[in-house]
């Protein structure tokens, strides 16, 4: 709302731990990104973020399938997303096609569902 006064965010490093605070963080894909890398900082993983896979967009979720090689991401905007996903295997720059999902080959530059390259 606004209210000076008021605690919104705070973090908080103390020896070895760290701690997140977040107040009315209402839903939007930009929040969700902040949510997950203020939990990936309290967990002391920031060097482990595109271990998990990451889209430069925060719009786009990815997942990262370490078993297979395979990168999923999945556009859940109704907008058409130019984004870079970032993954161990390295990173590739993909057009997704509004509400949908597409799986990356291993290579990240093989073939892909719904994807074109830019």
């Amino acid at each position: 709302d606004g209210t000076p006064d008021r605690v919104r965010l705070s973090v908080r490093q103390s020896g070895e731990g760290r701690t997140v605070y977040l107040a009315g963080l209402p839903y939007t894909p930009h929040n969700a990104r902040l949510l997950l890398r203020a939990i990936v900082w309290a967990a002391g993983a920031e060097n482990d973020l595109a271990a998990a896979g990451l889209a430069d967009d925060p719009r786009v979720d990815v997942a990262y399938l370490p078993g297979s090689g395979q990168v999923i991401a999945s556009n859940s905007s109704r907008d058409r997303i130019e984004t870079t996903l970032r993954s161990p295997q390295g990173a590739i720059c993909v057009t997704l096609k509004p509400s949908r999902t597409l799986f990356v080959a291993p290579s990240l530059g093989g073939d892909a569902t719904d994807v074109t390259k830019h």
